[in-house]
C-alpha cells in the first residue's frame, strides 16, 4: 500500500511540473508577443480578433498586421499597394531571431515572384541571379515600400 501511494505522489508532482511548465511558456509567449506587436496596431481597424489588424492610407497603400497564432511566434508585418498593384512587403518582427523580410514583386513579363531579404534588407544569400534581376527591376518600389513601412512603423 505505501508503494502504491508513493508511485501517486511521484505521478501528481511530475503532473504539477508538466503544468507549470506549460503555463510559464504561456506567460513567456504572451508577454513576447505581445510586447513585440501591440506596437504595431494602434489606429488600425481589428478586422480578426487579437490576430489580424489592417489600415489603408490616403494613398490606398494597405498596412497590415497579423499577430502570431496562440503558442507561434509567427506574425508579420505587410504593405501592399493599391488594388492591381504588382508588389508587396512581408515583414517578420523577430521575437525570437533577427526580423526578416520578403517581398512579391512581379518581372517584366508580369509574373510574380517571391523572394527573401535579409535582416540588412539586401537579397538573402541563397536568392537566384534571376531574383537579383527582378529585384533590380523593381528597386524604386521596393524603396517606397520600405519608407512607406519606416513611416508606419519606425522598423528601422
Amino acid at each position: 500500500m505505501k508503494q502504491k501511494k508513493k508511485s501517486h505522489k511521484i505521478v501528481a508532482v511530475a503532473l504539477a511540473a508538466l503544468v507549470l511548465i506549460f503555463l510559464g511558456y504561456n506567460l513567456i509567449w504572451g508577454v513576447r508577443v505581445y510586447k513585440t506587436y501591440s506596437q504595431f496596431v494602434p489606429g488600425m481597424e481589428e478586422i480578426h480578433f487579437l490576430q489580424t489588424y489592417a489600415i489603408q492610407d490616403e494613398d490606398g497603400y494597405t498596412y497590415n498586421v497579423k499577430v502570431p497564432s496562440y503558442l507561434s511566434y509567427t506574425g508579420n508585418l505587410g504593405v501592399q499597394p493599391p488594388i492591381g498593384g504588382d508588389c508587396a512587403l512581408i515583414i517578420w518582427p523577430g521575437i525570437t531571431s533577427e526580423t526578416t523580410y520578403g517581398l512579391f514583386l512581379s518581372d517584366q513579363d508580369g509574373h510574380t515572384h517571391a523572394i527573401k531579404l535579409d535582416k540588412n534588407r539586401m537579397l538573402a544569400a541563397d536568392e537566384s541571379e534571376y531574383a537579383k534581376e527582378v529585384y533590380e527591376y523593381n528597386i524604386d518600389k521596393v524603396n517606397d515600400l520600405f519608407a512607406r513601412a519606416d513611416q508606419m512603423w519606425s522598423i528601422e
